[in-house]
C-alpha cells in the first residue's frame, strides 16, 4: 500500500521468509527523489509492528515503529501528528556496501497520509503474512 500523495509517497511490502522472520521492502519517493531498502525483520519485530499500527488504526494515537534487522537498512516510525488522529509516515532509508565505504542516506517526512487508509494497511500487510505462511 502507498501512503501519502504523488508527491511524497511511502509503500511497505511484506514476505515471509519461512523460518519465521520477513523480508521487507520499504519505498519512498519525495519529490523526485526516491529510495529503495530491502531487509530481514525478525519475526517478533515483525508482529510488534503489526500490534502497534492495529492500535494505531483503533485509537488514532501512538506510534508504530518499523526497523530493519540490520539498524542502518531503515527505519519507519508511524503516528497520529495531533488528538484529531491525523496520521504521518517519516522515516530513513539506507544503503551500505559491506565492500565500500560509501552509504547512501534518504531522510523523509513527515509524510501526512489520510488515516481512513490505516485498516486497508492493517489488513493488506497482515494478509501479506497470511498469503506467506501459507505456501
Amino acid at each position: 500500500m502507498i501512503l501519502g500523495d504523488p508527491h511524497q509517497h511511502i509503500e511497505v511490502q511484506s514476505a515471509a521468509l519461512g523460518d519465521g522472520d520477513f523480508v521487507v521492502t520499504v519505498r519512498a519517493g519525495i519529490r523526485g527523489f526516491t529510495g529503495v531498502a530491502e531487509s530481514i525483520v525478525v519475526g517478533a519485530e515483525w508482529f510488534a509492528f503489526l500490534r502497534d499500527l492495529r492500535s494505531l488504526e483503533q485509537a488514532r494515537k501512538g506510534v508504530a515503529w518499523l526497523r530493519s534487522s540490520a539498524s542502518d537498512e531503515f527505519r519507519l516510525r508511524l503516528f497520529a501528528t495531533d488528538p484529531a488522529g491525523h496520521m504521518a509516515v517519516e522515516g530513513t532509508l539506507s544503503d551500505c556496501h559491506r565492500d565500500e565505504e560509501s552509504v547512501l542516506t534518504l531522510h523523509f517526512g513527515p509524510v501526512t497520509f489520510d488515516p481512513s487508509l490505516l485498516p486497508s494497511l492493517v489488513a493488506e500487510l497482515t494478509s501479506e503474512h497470511a498469503e506467506s505462511s501459507d505456501r
